[in-house]
């Protein structure tokens, strides 16, 4: 695996991999300061990494709205 990664176009799918799936793992730890699990067993912390998944998304739609231009916008272009 590490003689794929060095290449070329081994490079160029890792690159890809850290803009599409690892940013939110990044985000949940080191933005929301969220660790390890408070919970104990397989049951609880599948819950608990589902609402902490909700948290991420529902703070990346708070920004997304607060970003979007409202209906009387103009551009000035």
């Amino acid at each position: 695996m590490a003689l794929k990664m060095e290449t070329e176009k081994g490079k160029i799918e890792f690159a890809k991999r850290k803009m599409t799936v690892e940013w939110p793992f990044g985000n949940i730890k080191e933005n929301l300061k969220y660790t390890e699990y408070l919970t104990r067993g397989i049951k609880q912390t599948h819950v608990e990494n589902n609402l902490i998944s909700i948290s991420h998304n529902i703070k990346r739609i708070h920004k997304l709205k607060q970003n979007k231009p409202g209906p009387n916008y103009q551009s000035n272009t």
